[in-house]
């Protein structure tokens, strides 16, 4: 009878062991798959990544590039202006430096100052 029940128990003692190391494999199984879909998904995040840095870097060129132009064309026009402005300052003081020089001949030349 004893030697019945240790036979028993070792018959459920090698299933419970086997059962332990099934399980264990499945274990090991779906650690092995979650890592190799963690380093997977890790890849994917990092290209994705990779493209939006990409496309952000080209927009900021870009949005340099246009910055550059306008800043260009605002130089370029302020420049313009201020050699329209300087043409009309010149031509206003030769008008008022002639104006000026009339008024001292017509003086020299009035009887009054004569007298």
């Amino acid at each position: 009878d004893k030697r019945m029940q240790r036979k028993l128990l070792k018959q459920e003692m090698k299933a419970i062991r086997k059962a332990q190391r099934s399980q264990q494999k499945e274990l090991d199984e779906l650690r092995r798959r979650q890592t190799k879909d963690a380093v997977h998904l890790e890849k994917v995040m990092a290209k994705k990544i990779d493209k939006k840095v990409r496309q952000c870097d080209a927009e900021a060129a870009s949005a340099v590039k246009q910055h550059k132009r306008e800043m260009l064309d605002t130089q370029q026009r302020l420049d313009a202006e201020l050699k329209q402005m300087r043409k009309v300052h010149e031509s206003e003081h030769k008008q008022q430096a002639k104006a000026f020089r009339d008024a001292i001949t017509k003086r020299k030349q009035s009887p009054a100052a004569a007298a």
